[in-house]
């Protein structure tokens, strides 16, 4: 099964399972920033749980409210 490249990182901002928002990184930031953004995001919004964030190659992670920086820059490396 060949890969699909995307031209952009996605971060979707959820309540639970409702969606609040998407966001879209362009590919020329590196995945440590877009999960940053992520991070920022989620505790930016008082009422989000947590963000799906989807890779170039269309890997998702997610970043959840109580997160540490530490977390999220592991997190980012898993998600080639």
């Amino acid at each position: 099964m060949a890969t699909q490249q995307h031209d952009r990182y996605r971060i979707e901002i959820y309540k639970g399972d409702e969606l609040i928002t998407k966001l879209a990184v362009p590919k020329s930031r590196t995945r440590f920033h877009t999960m940053e953004i992520a991070r920022k995001e989620v505790a930016r919004v008082p009422t989000a749980t947590h963000a799906r964030v989807r890779s170039l190659t269309g890997h998702e992670v997610e970043v959840y409210q109580g997160d540490s920086w530490l977390s999220t820059q592991i997190t980012a490396l898993k998600m080639r």
